[in-house]
C-alpha cells in the first residue's frame, strides 16, 4: 500500500510539474455540467477496490487513524497542498528541488501511514 501511495505521489508530482495548474483546471471543469459526475462513473469500480485495498491495510495496521474514504481526502488535499506549496518553493529554491521533492514525499507518507512527521509532530 506504502509503495502504491509513493508512486501515486511521485507520478502526480511529475504531471504538475508539466501542468502547474491541472488542480485548478480539474475542479473548474468538474463544477461544469456534469463532468465529475462522468469521470468518477467510469472509475467507480476502480476506487472501490482502492478504498478496500485501503481498509485491508487499515486493519493490518500499515495505515492509522483514518477509515478508507478519509485516507484518499488526506492523501488527495495534502498531495494538491503540497504542489503549490512546492511550486512556490521551487522559485526560491532552485537548486534544491530534488531535495526538496524527496523531503516533501517522505513527509507525506509519514504523515498518512505513521501519523507523524520525521521528527516527530503530529500529522493531520
Amino acid at each position: 500500500m506504502k509503495e502504491k501511495v509513493e508512486r501515486y505521489i511521485d507520478e502526480s508530482s511529475e504531471i504538475l510539474q508539466k501542468y502547474p495548474y491541472l488542480d485548478v483546471y480539474a475542479v473548474t471543469r468538474f463544477n461544469e455540467n456534469n463532468a465529475s459526475k462522468t469521470y468518477f462513473d467510469a472509475k467507480q469500480i476502480h476506487i472501490g477496490s482502492l478504498l478496500a485495498e485501503i481498509s485491508s491495510a487499515i486493519e493490518k495496521g500499515a495505515v492509522i487513524r483514518y477509515r478508507p474514504f478519509e485516507f484518499l481526502i488526506v492523501l488527495f488535499s495534502l498531495t494538491a497542498y503540497f504542489h503549490i506549496v512546492f511550486n512556490s518553493f521551487q522559485k526560491i529554491e532552485p537548486n534544491r528541488v530534488g531535495e526538496n521533492q524527496m523531503i516533501a514525499t517522505e513527509t507525506l507518507l509519514n504523515l498518512l501511514f505513521n501519523g507523524k512527521t520525521k521528527n516527530g509532530t503530529n500529522g493531520p
